[in-house]
């Protein structure tokens, strides 16, 4: 059972909401302006992953930015093997 005032999908009646949006606004504001901008996004991911280029990702929804990450994330160590195996490493 919800508690008092919290509906499934919908975050405004639940008192806990606002006070996680009161405490983490600037997270959530730095991720939508993320979310808006792509040289903010791959800035961003450069972080993590520091050779994506902007060409490196597609247009499409956050679901398939994050599709892409992933399959990055998988392949890079088989790009890094491969690379050590054609210098002869």
């Amino acid at each position: 059972m919800l508690p008092t005032g919290e509906r499934k999908g919908n975050p405004n009646g639940y008192a806990g909401f606002w006070g996680m949006a009161r405490r983490y606004w600037r997270t959530g504001t730095y991720d939508m302006y993320r979310f808006l901008s792509k040289t903010a996004f791959v800035f961003a991911l450069q972080r993590l992953v520091p050779e994506i280029r902007s060409d490196d990702l597609g247009r499409g929804g956050a679901a398939v930015l994050a599709l892409t990450l992933a399959r990055l994330v998988e392949e890079k160590p088989k790009r890094s093997s491969s690379a050590n195996d054609a210098n002869g490493r």
